[in-house]
């Protein structure tokens, strides 16, 4: 619903994000690019995170006061497969388990209440280790949507609005890399000690848009 350019105004002057139809009680999912590059918009997402949720706030129609919306947060982060790659001796330092981690995941639940730990969310939006990553420029925005629809604790109501807003300076792989094998050079660059590469993207747009559809 709106767009800033990387490290500009900040996420938290979007004058776009309208949302019409929302409920009193909101459930927002930031899932964000943690790679170095997103240093900026990061810092900028934790000065103004209160204005975003205000801005929510102020949308909600069936309530008298917007300190009556209920607002749960929670916070998805996605980097790039590899930590370091040697490009004098072409070899791979250090390959994540995984690109992607939910920061709000607890014993019960993914979501925090915004109201009680502002606080809390404030300091694990200062503490996101911003990292270099390879390959290449693209990020594994995929993995990151699709965690926050597939490992959030979203409500099942209709009671309740639920958003995603992903932050990120670079777009996804495209889905020709969907499947490794049709660029085999690329994939023996990368991973050439892997008897079977991982893809660089793992669910097609389609993929995505039809598990949002499922959340509501």
């Amino acid at each position: 619903p709106g767009m800033a350019a990387p490290g500009a105004k900040g996420l938290g002057q979007q004058s776009e994000w309208q949302f019409p139809k929302l409920k009193k009680d909101i459930q927002l999912a930031f899932v964000l690019d943690a790679t170095n590059s997103m240093t900026r918009d990061i810092d900028s997402l934790k000065a103004s995170l209160e204005s975003v949720i205000d801005h929510l706030r102020s949308q909600v129609s069936e309530v008298r006061s917007k300190e009556a919306v209920k607002v749960q947060i929670a916070i998805v982060v996605y980097r790039d497969w590899w930590r370091q790659f040697d490009f004098d001796k072409r070899e791979l330092l250090e390959r994540r388990g995984s690109p992607v981690e939910v920061l709000t995941k607890g014993e019960r639940t993914s979501f925090v209440d915004f109201d009680r730990n502002l606080d809390t969310l404030k300091d694990q939006l200062k503490l996101i280790p911003l990292v270099w990553g390879h390959p290449g420029s693209e990020e594994q925005v995929d993995l990151g949507v699709a965690a926050a629809l597939q490992e959030l604790d979203w409500l099942q109501t209709d009671k309740v609005s639920r958003l995603i807003l992903v932050a990120g300076d670079n777009p996804p792989w495209s889905e020709e890399y969907l499947d490794w094998s049709k660029n085999p050079e690329f994939w023996t660059y990368w991973e050439q000690k892997q008897s079977r590469p991982q893809p660089l993207r793992k669910y097609a747009t389609r993929e995505l848009i039809e598990m949002a559809q499922q959340k509501g």
